[in-house]
């Protein structure tokens, strides 16, 4: 008979996974989310079900149950232990599992704007503002065309709840280097500058605002940003997708024209700025309807264990691309 050897070893009665460390079952399989890392460890539902062993009876009580598969049990504690995701210890009170919550603060957390000059920029910031918006990314048409409309603009964000602001805007015709490096000292919101239909392709910070150059027109920079399936692994994008649908939770996207939407893909629209009270609509219950958690009505996607980790999650290209990870056999 296989000896019990590691509760001796480690003369620790608990082994217990780290707080940021949390397992999914899925149907096939299950997972290991190491938040912390921004790493996904595939594993069998058989480690699942041992792990919820552990989480709850004695390291030595468990072993003396896996005696006639102590090959695969002693894998997967070594697993475990040489990766880091556990540890062993006598008062497992201390150490309880994260509790699995969002809190629900601003209206509106993120904003995708599309502005040629067809409705007041100004108002909707305002409107932004009443709504307690964080992130911002503004997408400019050709009618903005130098770097002085650009800070023009940005000014309209300056005494605002916006904190982080990605630009997506043509090449100047004026473009001078160091009148761009004054408007990124005065807008410390600046996350990003994207120069579309640039003669080069270049990539730089200038005062932790990355600027990038790059030849292509923005409706084909974006279409390619969030593809199916992109593996988002964090803490903050694991407990809202217990709850909610992240591509659109919080989230309003404008058209070019002012059309207010849940995001581009929309035909439909809620309204026109122009002629909408927006703050009227983003609260309203059929514009939050898309808000709402859905995976558990998708079944491939219910019983996936990666179902907290896909962004614009898709069935047909499901398989093909997941998380970085490494796997633990059968």
């Amino acid at each position: 008979m296989t000896q019990i050897f590691y509760s001796k070893k480690m003369g620790k009665n608990f082994l217990l996974l780290y707080a940021c460390n949390i397992p999914v079952k899925g149907k096939e399989s299950s997972a290991i989310y190491a938040l912390s890392r921004g790493a996904v460890f595939h594993i069998p539902n058989s480690f699942f079900n041992m792990i919820k062993e552990w989480q709850k009876d004695p390291f030595d009580v468990v072993e003396f149950r896996y005696l006639e598969e102590m090959e695969t049990y002693r894998e997967y504690v070594d697993f475990l232990l040489s990766k880091n995701l556990a540890f062993f210890t006598d008062t497992p009170e201390l150490f309880p599992p994260m509790e699995i919550s969002f809190p629900i603060g601003e209206i509106i957390k993120s904003a995708i704007i599309n502005y040629n000059g067809h409705y007041s920029f100004n108002q909707l910031i305002g409107s932004l503002n009443n709504l307690n918006c964080k992130l911002i990314e503004l997408r400019f048409g050709p009618r903005i065309d130098s770097l002085a409309q650009l800070n023009y603009l940005l000014e309209d964000t300056k005494k605002t709840t916006i904190r982080h602001i990605d630009v997506f805007i043509n090449f100047p015709f004026n473009y001078r280097q160091r009148e761009l490096e004054t408007i990124i000292e005065s807008n410390r919101k600046l996350n990003s500058i994207t120069f579309c239909l640039a003669d080069t392709t270049l990539r730089k910070t200038i005062d932790n605002c990355s600027v990038n150059f790059l030849p292509l027109p923005h409706q084909e920079l974006i279409k390619y940003r969030i593809p199916e399936n992109t593996p988002l692994v964090n803490l903050d994008y694991f407990m809202e997708s217990h709850f909610f649908n992240p591509l659109y939770n919080q989230q309003v996207y404008i058209d070019e024209l002012g059309r207010i939407k849940n995001h581009a893909s929309q035909k439909s629209s809620f309204g026109n700025i122009n002629d909408t009270n927006i703050e009227e609509i983003v609260r309203s219950r059929k514009f939050q309807k898309l808000w709402q958690c859905e995976w558990e009505k998708k079944p491939w996607l219910k019983n996936s264990p990666l179902r907290y980790a896909l962004y614009n999650p898709a069935p047909v290209k499901y398989i093909a691309r997941q998380p970085q990870a490494e796997t633990v056999a059968e």
